[in-house]
């Protein structure tokens, strides 16, 4: 299972575990997850320029941004509304 915390204060976010869905090198579900996690690290880093510290290890993403801006708040809001709705 794949889960996700969002740090308060939309600083960032934790994502860890497999879907399960297929196996590794095959799985569409942890691909699409993982794509789009990177889209929103890359874009906080590298279009955004703010500063963030970010891991990453297999079934493992953390990214902690150092200092919230307009442009890292909306890009955080997208993946954590989306998860919101999820759970209804």
């Amino acid at each position: 299972m794949i889960t996700v915390k969002f740090f308060e204060g939309k600083k960032g976010f934790r994502i860890s575990g497999h879907s399960g869905y297929s196996h590794q090198g095959r799985d569409i579900v942890c691909s699409s997850v993982s794509s789009a996690v990177y889209l929103v690290a890359n874009t906080v880093t590298d279009i955004i320029g703010a500063e963030a510290d970010i891991k990453v290890e297999d079934g493992f993403m953390e990214l902690k941004i150092r200092e919230v801006s307009h442009g890292t708040d909306i890009l955080i809001d997208g993946p954590y509304i989306e998860e919101q709705r999820s759970l209804l």
